[in-house]
């Protein structure tokens, strides 16, 4: 047993030796009248019984003025008792002044005050003869430990002085030296004057410990017989420092201290005692609730209920004896630089920190508390443990604190009553406060402040000077005032926090780790300055909600990446070089100035451009691209005009293809489009020279008769010339089929065929294939497109359907239909009144076709007659020119791009987009 541990118990049986006791279990009624508790006396009766106990009597005769002899039962006040343990061991506890007591009291003020020694007292020669009679019965046997309290402790160095061999070991509680004050007046000048401090000399065979409380006046009566050792005790005045009880619930403290660290010194947990601040009421429950909290025990403190006080007392003690000692460290008197480090290195010393508890117990074999992430160092900034640190050093060293004008203030709203302040809310102070869970509004006032919300949903206010905030966990608004401030963000939290400056030069900084800095709305407006991720790998983030993150007037350092998340986002970069993420959705993603790299995700998003260089990588290949203006860039035909270069059919804009497709906007100024092929975003890359045609065989057909001529299998050149003739390459090949003069049908194979259909209205209906349609004649895309501006001839023109396969279908001057059918078609309607639809497939069609347009309600519908055609169920990505004209346009499925002054219908595209629609 630690000798700590033997002090608590030695103290209790001096405590019980007041009781008036039977042999055997002792008396927990008994016990009660003697200051302990209901739990105290059930605990010590199950573990003591009563061997013996003596109380002092004497019948005394005298005779009265009429010869009559009268008995009378009188007591020196001597009371003293053996227990005995669950072990056998026995004990001898003698009894200390009990304030009724007259005899005690003599003896104490007479005999040790004056004399000093036991030599005329007579209760110690009562006890003397007692403790013989005992020794001679086997009650008590050599080798035996004596206790007392006061007056007890008293008798027991008497009796270990005059019996050396039998006791083995006498423990002390607030009992006085010996010498007296007659004497000791004289002896204790000399001894002091040789010696200063050092007890008198004591043989060596005595051993004796002498235990007092501070502040206890009867121990200073007399020379010490040992070197004191002192107890911190709740109460501090001379008479409730000397009671048994106080001692003993102090020692229950120290007790259990070192029960959970057996080398802990006296003096250690006395300075533990000694910080708590405040009322000494309560500063043993302060230290049981402390230690209690590593265990994951709630002790509130109760002033006036020291039952439960010993109830928790003896839980932890279970749980301690149940595996959980550790090394317990004094943080009270600590340098706040050095309670940081240890909190920085030591999950024990970071929990104290967060209880603002003065004590550490480190090097457990196991943890208490639930792993919630409370006691990940990365969750707290460099900051938080210098000014968490400064609190607990202050706490407990408020003497420490500035006592000027323009001082501090520490509150912590997770333990209202944890609070260190000097001059308390003097408007130039600084204010450092803790939020906690539940969500505060904490606010500064005009000093340099530091606002930590924790947890919860808080909102900071820094007001005047420069402000340090820390929202934590949860939708934090923090807003700084006037002066430099500076938001911190930790870690990455799934909320967002919105950010207000406020006048002056602003900062959010990111901490020594990975940190997500996440917002919703951030803009000019917000007046941030700065923004810097510090170190680590550090995101600006959006929400799933629609985000809006301006940082074009916003310095930002150190991010790696902004990240817009879910949602319709719209995100502008600074004037640095950006990487920014839109996420899912379709986003407007700015990069500002410098060279950045655009992520779109999936959806259609947009992406201004036009300061700068940027790249372009969108997950699904979609996105419209404008320039500053709101000028739609992408999209269309880019038909090449040199070596590596392309030029827009509509807008004239060149691009260079060497590897990425990039887009020339002016000097300094690009789009660069990664791993780009043709078809993405809308563009459509094309020769400005057509692919040239060779055929195996030439079929011809006579002038003027209505032929029906097929293909040989071969890449053939099929020529109808006059008549209404009927062409098809439908046994395989890239053919070439010219209808000529006449109302031709032509109708292609499965190989990449050229259909030309020459004078009047002809059908052309495409197969499987990259086939190439055209009205009249064989014409560029640009050419194409260029003709459809031209002048419409008024008539009924072509039916011209693309079916399966990526095809390019071109109208004519009449009024065509266009149908693309199946696949990535470019469809061109020339200068009539064109019906284009980009996914419609044709099933019959007669040489009298005839298309009938109606509108009511919002709703365009065309019906034809002598002909049927039907939805495929899927759709390709269409570049569609409507040309001159009244056009009816319905990009259908895909993701089509769309040119056009006309009448537009989206129809079933997951997305469509166009230049310019009326």
């Amino acid at each position: 047993m630690n000798e700590i541990n033997e002090y608590y118990v030695q103290a209790e049986l001096a405590q019980a030796a007041y009781a008036t006791l039977s042999t055997g279990e002792p008396s927990q009624s008994e016990l009660l009248k003697v200051g302990m508790t209901f739990s105290q006396a059930e605990n010590f009766a199950s573990q003591w019984r009563v061997v013996a106990q003596y109380n002092h009597s004497e019948t005394i005769e005298w005779i009265d003025e009429l010869g009559i002899t009268h008995e009378v039962v009188t007591s020196n006040g001597l009371s003293a008792t053996v227990f005995e343990n669950v072990d056998g061991q026995r004990y001898l506890a003698a009894r200390g002044t009990e304030i009724t007591d007259l005899n005690d009291i003599a003896t104490d003020v007479i005999d040790i005050g004056a004399l000093g020694t036991a030599e005329h007292q007579a209760q110690y020669a009562a006890l003397s003869a007692q403790v013989q009679t005992w020794l001679d019965n086997d009650v008590l046997l050599p080798g035996f430990t004596v206790a007392g309290h006061s007056l007890g402790g008293f008798l027991a160095t008497n009796l270990a002085l005059d019996i050396p061999a039998d006791v083995a070991h006498t423990y002390l509680y607030n009992a006085p030296g010996v010498t007296g004050v007659i004497n000791g007046d004289l002896l204790g000048g000399i001894v002091n004057a040789l010696s200063p401090g050092t007890p008198i000399a004591i043989p060596a065979v005595v051993s004796i410990t002498n235990i007092v409380a501070a502040d206890d006046v009867v121990s200073l009566v007399g020379l010490y017989v040992a070197p004191p050792i002192v107890l911190t005790v709740e109460s501090q005045s001379p008479i409730g420092a000397h009671f048994i009880a106080g001692v003993t619930d102090a020692l229950a403290v120290y007790s259990l201290f070192a029960t959970i660290d057996p080398s802990v010194s006296i003096e250690t947990i006395s300075g533990i005692l000694n910080a708590f601040p405040g009322d000494t009421e309560n500063i043993l429950e302060s230290a049981l609730a402390a230690a209690g909290a590593v265990y994951g025990k709630s002790y509130p403190c109760s002033e006036t209920d020291r039952d439960i006080y010993y109830t928790n007392l003896y839980e932890l003690q279970n749980v301690v004896a149940a595996g959980g000692q550790g090394t317990i460290v004094s943080l009270a008197n600590l340098p706040v630089a050095e309670i940081s480090a240890m909190a920085k290195s030591d999950p024990a010393a970071l929990f104290a920190l967060l209880q603002l508890s003065p004590i550490a117990i480190t090097g457990m074999s196991q943890s208490y508390v639930p792993n919630d992430g409370s006691l990940d160092v990365e969750n707290y900034s460099a900051q938080w443990f210098e000014d968490r640190a400064s609190f607990l050093f202050y706490r407990y060293n408020k003497s420490a604190l500035p006592r000027m004008e323009g001082s501090i203030t520490f509150e912590d709203f997770t333990n209202p009553d944890m609070t260190a302040e000097a001059n308390s809310y003097s408007r130039q102070g600084d204010f450092y406060k803790f939020g906690s869970a539940a969500g505060e509004e904490l606010g500064g006032w005009d000093g340099n402040d530091h606002l930590y919300g924790m947890d919860g949903e808080d909102k900071l206010q820094g007001l005047g000077g420069d402000d340090y905030l820390e929202g934590g966990k949860g939708q934090d608004a923090l807003s700084g005032g006037i002066g430099n401030d500076t938001f911190v963000v930790i870690g990455t939290d799934s909320d967002y926090d919105t950010f207000d400056g406020g006048a002056d030069i602003d900062t959010i900084r990111g901490s020594d780790g990975d940190d997500t800095i996440r917002v919703h709305d951030f803009n000019p407006a917000s007046s941030v300055e700065f923004i810097d991720g510090h170190l680590g790998y550090n995101t600006i983030a959006g929400t799933d909600l629609n985000d809006t993150i301006d940082l074009s007037q916003t310095i930002v350092l150190n991010i790696d990446k902004i990240d817009g998340g879910g949602g319709v986002d719209k995100i502008t970069g600074s004037a640095g070089n950006d990487i920014i993420y839109g996420g899912a959705g379709g986003d407007t993603l700015n990069g500002g100035g410098g060279e950045n790299w655009l992520y779109g995700g999936t959806g259609m998003d947009t992406y201004i451009v036009g300061e700068g260089i940027n790249h372009l990588i969108d997950e699904d290949r979609l996105g419209i691209i404008k320039d500053q203006q709101g000028n739609v860039l992408n999209g269309g035909v880019w038909q090449k005009v040199g070596t590596g270069q392309y030029q827009q059919l509509v807008t004239a804009t060149t691009a260079t293809m060497n590897s990425p497709f990039t887009i020339q906007l002016g000097e300094g100024q690009q789009v660069v489009l990664e791993s780009f092929t043709s078809g993405d975003y809308g563009i459509t890359l094309v020769d400005s020279i057509l692919p040239a045609t060779t055929a195996d065989t030439t079929l011809i057909g006579a002038a003027d008769v209505d032929d029906t001529l097929g293909d040989t299998g071969g890449n053939d050149l099929i020529q109808g010339l006059g008549g209404d003739d009927l062409l098809y390459g439908g046994a395989g090949g890239n053919d070439r089929l010219e209808g000529g003069a006449g109302r031709d049908n032509l109708q292609a194979g499965d190989g990449d065929d050229v259909l030309v259909g020459g004078s009047e209205r002809d059908i052309f209906l495409a197969n499987f294939g990259s086939d190439r349609l055209y009205a009249d004649e064989e014409l560029s895309v640009a050419a194409a497109v260029a003709q459809g501006e031209g002048t419409a001839s008024g008539l009924q023109g072509e039916w011209l359907d693309g079916r399966a396969g990526d095809d390019t279908v071109v109208g004519g001057a009449g009024d065509d239909l266009l149908l693309g059918g199946r696949g990535d078609d470019i469809l061109i309607g020339g200068a009539g009144n064109d019906n284009i639809d980009g996914d419609l497939e044709t099933i019959s069609v007669g040489r009298d076709w005839v298309a009938t347009r109606s509108v009511g309600n919002n709703t365009y519908s065309t019906s034809y007659s002598h002909a049927a055609i039907i939805d495929p169920g899927e759709g390709g990505n269409d570049v569609i020119y409507s040309g001159g004209g009244d056009d009816w346009v319905n990009g259908g499925r895909g993701n089509d791009w769309i040119d056009g002054s006309d009448v537009l219908v989206v129809g079933l595209s997951h997305f469509s987009w166009y230049l310019e629609a009326a």
